[in-house]
């Protein structure tokens, strides 16, 4: 992977200007924060540590166990078996007894994942009919009398995964399951002196439904894994011995609770006195001992005893990140006369971590959490020694740690115990997350009878590590089709809180927040933890800020008691993104509109997890996501949306999905003070003039427990050239702990004559102390690119078509350059006597009918046309293609050679000076065709490439359509202003024109085509049951679908409303009791109607034409338009999500659906609705009446479980007469 500065620079850096080549400015990075290089012997190691008993004698507790490591070869293994059930069959059950040859089959190291062996069930796993896979191990295990004299055999396995039974010598001696938890067995009463025989049976699963388990992360088979993947060893203890120790530091009584079993194997009760020690981890350290201390005498019963205690300790210094002081906990046990039974160490940390409000406080101060994802299946069971998998997983730790990261999430299930070991040591906190990933259907009873065993194992193994203080119980589980999952979710939590000691947090699991995803119910949890990828996926980045606010409202009315604010710790574990599906091709061309055209066609089988680089072209571009790679987001995606999210007190932590431990550009969003500049939108700047003054808003974030004082800013000018120029001082006041300073700065660009890319850097003291850095990337151009006149222009007229103010304003952009032009008429012209006929920017559909067949003769004669952004609807002149939302920050230029981009690169068409959402192109010419020039791509989720310009030959004449927002940032914008001069003078001018450039591609019209005589609306009025707004949330009528007042319809347009040539009859709904639309219950709204019946029609037809949506889409059958005839009969239109009706948040054509009408929401977010037309296969027919019927309605022929479906709408519809 190449290092984060080279890709921030490939996606942002720099322009290539007439050739040069592309100058390199660093970017403006905080210094990596050093992290302590400490060998292995700084810890004292547990079998090192030297004590004194409360006597005054010494005490070495590693000494009462003897430990011998199974890890080695000496196992034989019967292979894999596929198999239906998950008992015996296919294995052979001779094998158990030690009598079985066993010369035949494989040897296999232990630990290891057995389909690195046997890869054929994660390679060909078609292959393979049944649901279960199983083995045999079998191994000697040799002890001697004395081995067993006075002790216990114990084995102890990592894990075994997943399922397995004991056999020693013959006979069962123990099972367990759990693809993730240790297992201790005691092997005592089947073992003798001499030679024993070990056989391990196995079973797992890639995945059985109903799940009785947790699998873990799920994304491929081989995230699986299955047999002996974690170390073995043989463990002999004292018939007397201590088991599982639990601390729990208590930072208010300065000590420890303690709380640890006690096993007596003998046949009777024994006086004992327990004692402890507690004593540095640290070799060098002063203060070796903590505490001593001497706790009642008690009698250990044959079984298990528990003993409790509390432990005060001698000024204990607290654990931290940065200083991670480790102590052990030394219990042994004395008998009567005096002597040591046993004894052992447990290693801790003597920190506390607690959720108090909506803050984390580490020690009884607040924190604020940065955060990364360890996706922890990579390690464990793939073949590496102990001391490779604790170098990798020690350097990402680092790694992390350096860049300012504090915790890491063990993504999707516990890690390897090596690494809390790791953690503790190196101070990086630990986000511990349970396997319980993805899986929704679930067999409750036995789910829960093993999960509640193997989550009660994960929270013992972890529960003194210092560094794991938040508990995750799983990642991404819907609860919202089950209440058998919310009830298990809920289970989970409350044995965590009963089993943890130290009352550490709890989260239901990761992506608890993600409500419209998983499920809107409240949840047992301590803490709301988001997922959301927006920015790659289905929205641009700059839509952050209202797509949070509308998750923090729907979360505030599910979990705070006056439904505005939360009282739990905000968090949000997942996003930004751009870390998988890599599809690298470096023999894509650009310039090349057929090798462009290719990977659109790749769209249609494109998806989440795979994007073949087409899913980036509205992110990086196809071009940069095939060769640079997806990874190629991570930089400049990260400090956008990451700094977004730094400027939300509401959010206490963060993580991206990068798990990159060298991406430097990690030390900008990981600044516990964090500055930067931003306009009200929070936008950083972008492309501006030179020569200009500006004024933007300084943001000083403090993250920290201290006030900052003596503070002052500088903003400063980092150009091609390597020279740096302070552009103005910034004072600043001081800031409070946990505060935010917002304050005017402003500066002026010196002036300069070409076209440059530099870096705005913000550089903040508290007096000579540099206490954050930030850089913006800008592009800069002079104002004088406005007024360079064309020489000779062509004769040009602009068609008087929209309201007078779009038409002027087209019409100055042409003056300024020296272009004359004349308003003409639409319809009337005469367009015979102009080269160029332009059709003005008119940013919505508003515009007037013009004369197509008129203007395309003047063009197929030699003249040109040139088409300027233009408001969603049929596009103008090109017949067939539709001007379609939604917009976006970034447009992938197809052919970048273009005269149009001159002095341009991709570079300049991200994010542009649009004052509320940074959007370069609001609407899209649709669909796709070789006339492209530059596109609006897809986002993942959001599939659809539109085009954002496109170029065409016809006849002897030239076709021109830009939908960049070129025209409405004039002067705003500096590549917006750059790039529309260049259109003009390539359309205007007298220069040559781009010779490679396709005919024009002509498209269907598809059902858009109607006779208006035969259209006939039907009156829905008596039908209509919910208005188009919403007031519910200020305290009015509920609306739309219930979401509240800034996301519904309400400027839905009333009346006669026209779609292409197809009239609808739209219902106000303050003519019609409030009632305005027809919507049918689904999942997430199981209360409204299940269906609409006996809507009067009244008369023979022979298409349908409707005007419909759904929300909140599954992906399967919307419901059914049901027809009922005058002879009884009856057909059904059905409707299918993504086909022939579209979810009213995804604006896109449809195979057999169109865009209708469009707006922006109270979120800022694009919305629609779609035209699908149905054809009756009967127009002979009478229609009486027709039943809007959703997918939960049981009338037969349908879905009839409400669960999974969506929430489908009717807006209108209109009858065409035969």
């Amino acid at each position: 992977m190449k290092s984060g500065w080279r890709i921030a620079l490939a996606l942002f850096g720099l322009v290539v200007l007439a050739g040069e080549a592309l100058p390199e400015i660093p970017p403006y990075l905080p210094e990596r924060r050093p992290v302590p290089v400490r060998e292995k012997d700084y810890w004292i190691q547990p079998d090192q540590v030297r004590l004194t008993t409360v006597d005054g004698g010494p005490l070495v507790p590693s000494e009462f166990v003897e430990i011998r490591s199974l890890n080695d070869r000496q196992w034989r293994f019967s292979g894999v078996v596929n198999a239906d059930t998950p008992d015996d069959e296919g294995l052979d059950v001779a094998s158990y007894q030690p009598g079985f040859d066993d010369s035949g089959w494989d040897h296999i190291a232990v630990p290891l994942n057995w389909y690195v062996q046997y890869p054929q069930a994660y390679q060909s796993p078609n292959e393979f009919a049944g649901r279960y896979f199983k083995g045999c191990y079998r191994r000697t295990l040799v002890l001697t009398a004395g081995d067993l004299a006075g002790r216990r055999a114990i084995l102890h396995f990592g894990v075994i995964g997943y399922e397995a039974r004991l056999f020693v010598n013959g006979e069962e001696a123990g099972g367990h399951h759990g693809d993730f938890v240790p297992w201790d067995v005691d092997i005592t009463p089947w073992v003798r002196p001499g030679e024993n025989t070990l056989a391990i049976r196995v079973v797992s699963d890639f995945g059985v439904s109903p799940a009785v388990r947790t699998y873990g992360s799920q994304w491929a088979r081989n995230d699986i894994k299955a047999g002996l993947w974690q170390e073995a060893e043989l463990r002999l203890e004292p018939e007397v011995r201590v088991g599982r120790v639990l601390i729990s530091p208590d930072l208010s009584e300065g000590g420890i609770g303690v709380e640890a079993q006690i096993f007596n194997h003998t046949a009777e009760g024994l006086d004992c006195r327990p004692a402890a020690v507690v004593s540095s981890a640290l070799r060098d350290s002063r203060e070796p001992v903590c505490s001593s201390v001497e706790f009642p005498a008690m009698t250990a019963v044959p079984g298990e005893s528990l003993l409790r205690g509390f432990v005060k300790l001698n000024d204990p210094v607290r654990w931290t990140p940065d200083d991670p002081h480790l102590y052990y906990l030394s219990i042994y046990l004395r008998g009567a006369d005096g002597k040591v039974l046993c004894a052992r160490s447990e290693r801790f940390g003597f920190r506390e971590f607690k959720a108090k409000g909506k803050n984390f406080h580490l020690n009884g101060e607040r924190i604020y959490l940065f955060g990364e994802n360890l996706p922890v299946m990579a390690f464990g069971g793939r073949g590496q020694t102990r001391e490779e998998e604790e170098s990798r997983m020690a350097k990402d730790i680092c790694g992390y740690k350096s860049l300012g990261y504090n915790i890491l999430r063990t993504a999707h299930m516990p890690a390897l115990p090596m690494f809390y070991d790791l953690a503790d040591e190196l101070g990086m906190l630990v986000y511990d997350e349970w396997g319980w990933a993805f899986t929704t259907v679930i067999e409750e009873k036995e789910f829960a009878r093993r999960n509640d065993q193997e989550l009660t194992e994960w929270v013992y193994r972890d529960h003194n590590h210092p560094s794991v203080v938040m508990w995750s119980g799983g990642n991404e589980v819907t609860h919202s089709t089950s209440p058998a999952v919310k009830r298990q979710l809920d289970r989970q939590v409350d044995l965590i809180h009963g089993l943890d000691r130290q009352k550490r947090p709890a989260g239901s699991f990761s992506a608890s927040a993600s409500q419209g995803a998983f499920g809107t119910a409240k949840l047992n949890t301590d803490f709301v933890d988001l997922h959301d990828y927006l920015g790659m996926a289905g929205h641009p980045w700059t839509r952050w800020n209202s797509s949070f606010d509308n998750h923090y409202r729907r979360l505030a009315r599910t979990y705070a008691k006056n439904e505005q604010e939360l009282a739990m710790p905000y968090i949000i574990w997942e996003c930004v993104g751009f870390s998988w599906g890599w599809h690298r091709n470096e023999a894509f061309k650009l310039n090349d509109i057929y090798d462009y055209a290719w990977y659109v066609k790749k769209e249609d089988i494109s998806n989440w997890g795979e994007h073949y680089g087409i899913g980036l072209a509205g992110t990086l571009g196809l071009d940069t996501a095939l060769k640079k790679g997806v990874c190629a987001g991570e930089a400049p995606y990260g400090r956008r949306i990451l700094g977004l999210i730094r400027q939300n007190l509401d959010i206490q932590g963060f993580a991206p999905w990068f798990s990159n431990p060298g991406l430097a550009e990690a030390t900008i969003w990981n600044q516990p003070v964090y500055c930067g500049l931003r306009n009200e939108a929070y936008l950083p700047p972008r492309h501006l003039f030179w020569g200009r003054a500006y004024t933007r808003t300084l943001f000083v974030v403090n993250s920290t427990n201290s006030d900052l004082e003596g503070l002052r800013g500088e903003l400063s000018l980092a150009r091609e050239d390597g020279t740096v120029e302070t552009l103005t001082e910034i004072p600043v006041p001081d800031v409070k702990a946990w505060s935010q300073h917002l304050g005017k700065v402003d500066f002026r660009l010196p002036e300069l004559p070409a076209a440059e890319h530099g870096q705005l850097r913000v550089t903040l003291w508290a007096g000579d102390r540099q206490i954050s850095r930030n850089f913006h990337e800008i592009f800069a151009q002079s104002a004088e690119v406005m007024a360079r006149p064309i020489a000779a222009p062509r004769t040009t007229a602009v068609l008087d078509c929209g309201p007078n103010n779009d038409v002027e304003a087209t019409a100055a952009v042409l003056r300024s350059m020296g272009v004359t032009p004349r308003i003409v008429d639409g319809l009337e012209g005469p367009f015979v006597d102009f080269d160029l006929l332009v059709v003005p920017a008119i940013p919505r559909d508003q515009r007037s009918p013009v004369d197509e067949g008129a203007l395309l003769e003047r063009v197929r004669q030699g003249g040109r046309l040139l088409i300027l952004e233009q408001g969603a609807g049929v596009a103008p002149v090109l017949s067939g293609y539709r001007v379609v939302p939604p917009g976006n920050t970034f447009v992938d230029l197809v052919i970048p050679e273009h005269p149009v981009f001159r002095s341009l690169n991709q570079e300049c068409f991200d994010t542009w000076e649009d004052e509320e959402r940074g959007y370069a192109v609001q609407f899209v010419l649709s669909p796709f065709s070789l006339n492209a020039v530059a596109v609006r791509g897809p986002l993942l989720a959001r599939p659809g490439v539109g085009m954002a310009v496109m170029e065409a030959k016809y006849g002897e004449g030239r076709i021109f359509a830009s939908q960049l927002d070129a025209v409405r940032l004039w002067g705003k914008d500096s590549v917006a202003t750059t790039y529309l001069a260049n259109v003009v003078n390539y359309m205007a001018g007298r220069g040559p024109l781009y010779d490679n450039v396709q005919p024009l591609v002509e498209v269907s019209d598809r059902g858009q085509v109607a006779d208006s005589v035969r259209l006939t609306p039907i009156d829905l009025r008596p039908y209509a049951n919910r208005d188009f707004a919403d007031e519910s949330d200020k305290g009015g009528p509920e609306g739309w679908t219930g979401q509240g007042s800034e996301n519904d319809f309400r400027m839905m347009p009333h009346g006669r409303v026209y779609v292409g040539k197809i009239v609808f009859d739209v219902i106000d709904p303050a003519t019609n009791n409030g009632k305005g639309a027809l919507i049918l219950r689904g999942a997430e709204r199981p209360k409204f109607p299940a269906a609409i019946c006996g809507i009067k029609i009244g008369g023979k037809f022979k298409r349908f034409f409707f005007l419909h949506g759904y929300a909140w889409g599954t992906g399967g059958e919307a419901g059914r338009y049901r027809f009922h005839y005058e002879d009884g009969q009856s057909a059904d239109c059905p409707l299918v999500e993504g086909r022939n009706i579209g979810d009213w948040w995804n604006c896109r054509d449809m195979p057999e659906a169109w865009i209708g009408i469009t707006g922006v929401n109270g979120l800022g977010q694009d919305v629609g609705v779609f035209v699908a037309e149905w054809t009756n296969p009967h127009p002979e027919k009478k229609i009486v009446s027709m039943d809007f019927v959703s997918a939960g309605c049981g009338d037969g022929g349908i879905n009839f479980n409400n669960t999974p479906a969506c929430v489908p709408f009717l807006v209108a519809m209109t009858g065409e007469a035969d």
